[in-house]
């Protein structure tokens, strides 16, 4: 018996959940508006005391399907963004090349007698695009070697920082056999690395990344908010039938308990989405956060790399583009253990950056994340004002920030302010003083 696989099973729960989640949606709303709203508010029974109620009929019916509807809307743009713009990384020429050479090497292996009356192969194009696979030969001795995976370094030295290792280099996945860009994770399910990687997530068939992250919020927010109604409006009226019939349907005590099950998960995932997106950090990134040690890759413009010298410790890489044109020099520094990099200063400013600029756009699932836009030349992701202040401290600012005022020019104002109170007594004594008698 084959062991069981963990990343196959999340895959095939993956596409089931949401068939399960359509299957208690649609027997929810049967409940709601068959059984609650026709069979009791609007046509009751003779057993029931209370009368016909068309108007709390009309008001549960049009609440629930306007809640049901935002959650719909929600959930499908995040089905549409996950399964057409999940945030892949393209894998390397590398790759490409290895699996090439597999199809030969299977093709070669099959080649016997019996071969020859099976159907002949077909030629499969495995660059992205149509295109085929290189076919120099690559060396394996280092990702540094490779002219083919050294073609997208271009998308690092062009930036005046990234993420990189402790040489200067960016970092390399072994299973994509490419330069990962920042905040960028490998997910097992998929397969592939995943820009700002945030969990790979059954209950919505997919990956949340970058593009779908803001959708994910709106979505288990709406959720939490349909189920929190549907709950509360059969638990009034469970208590209601109860009190007055003294029996209990099995369709209604159902639809609470699932409503109250999805209300708290939906909650729950909303509570500690919003909790990272404050933070602006990913639930990957949240599991090493408090020891993590980031290094970064700065430029180092001809006045900082003149100033620095050639006896500065600092690790040092220059990156020469192929096709001609000037290089670029970087050092290496690395954060204090804990440092989000990515934190830009404040709570206000790490939402905007997830779930846009404009309050309509936090509502809507409309637009992507501004955060996905990376044609800033400064870095992929915008790092935050920590990361300044250890540029400043390092010295790596082609100008140097203004020097804090020395602590005679801080405290000039504070003994300013002394002699007007020393002035201010003398006047308090000297009205306060009782007048002086004189003689005639």
């Amino acid at each position: 018996m084959a062991p069981f696989d963990p990343v196959a099973g999340n895959i095939w729960v993956s596409r089931l959940i949401p068939v399960v989640l359509l299957g208690a949606v649609s027997y929810a709303s049967w409940v709601v508006v068959d059984l609650l709203c026709v069979d009791y508010l609007l046509r009751p029974s003779t057993d029931a005391a209370p009368g016909p109620r068309p108007g709390a009929a009309v008001a549960i019916l049009v609440v629930y399907f306007i809640l049901l509807l935002i959650m719909v809307a929600t959930y499908l743009r995040l089905l549409q963004t996950i399964l057409t713009n999940p945030g892949l990384v393209p894998r390397g020429p590398r790759w490409y090349q290895e699996q090439r050479e597999k199809m030969l090497a299977d093709r070669r292996s099959h080649s016997d007698s019996s071969a020859s009356k099976e159907k002949p192969w077909t030629h499969v194009d495995l660059e992205p695009g149509g295109s085929a696979a290189p076919q120099a030969n690559v060396p394996g001795s280092s990702p540094a070697d490779s002219p083919q995976a050294a073609a997208p370094l271009v998308d690092f030295y062009s930036k005046d920082m990234f993420i990189c290792e402790w040489d200067g280099q960016p970092r390399w996945c072994s299973w994509c056999l490419n330069w990962k860009p920042d905040r960028t994770h490998h997910c097992s399910e998929m397969g592939q690395c995943v820009r700002k990687m945030d969990h790979f997530c059954p209950w919505v068939g997919g990956i949340v990344s970058e593009t779908s992250f803001k959708f994910f919020i709106q979505f288990v927010t709406y959720g939490g908010v349909f189920c929190a109604f549907t709950m509360t409006t059969m638990a009034i009226f469970v208590s209601e039938r109860r009190h007055e019939t003294g029996r209990l349907s099995v369709h209604w005590v159902m639809t609470l308990g699932l409503s109250a099950l999805f209300m708290l998960f939906g909650f729950g995932m909303a509570g500690s989405s919003i909790h990272l997106t404050l933070l602006n950090s990913t639930t990957v990134e949240n599991l090493s956060r408090k020891g993590k040690v980031h290094n970064l890759a700065v430029y180092l413009p001809p006045a900082v790399e003149a100033r620095l010298g050639a006896e500065s410790p600092m690790v040092r890489m220059t990156y020469a583009p192929t096709g001609g044109g000037p290089s670029r020099t970087f050092g290496v520094i690395a954060t204090p253990p804990g440092l989000n990099p990515w934190h830009l200063g404040s709570y206000g400013a790490n939402w905007r950056s997830v779930m846009g600029e404009r309050p309509l756009d936090w509502l809507l699932p409309v637009r992507h994340s501004p955060c996905t836009d990376h044609s800033n030349a400064d870095s992929q992701f915008r790092f935050g004002p920590a990361v300044a202040r250890l540029r400043c401290e390092k010295g790596l600012f082609g100008e140097l920030p203004p020097a804090p005022a020395p602590a005679a020019q801080t405290q000039q104002p504070e003994r300013q302010r002394r002699p007007r109170r020393q002035r201010r007594r003398r006047r308090h004594r000297s009205s306060s003083a009782p007048p002086t008698p004189t003689t005639m």
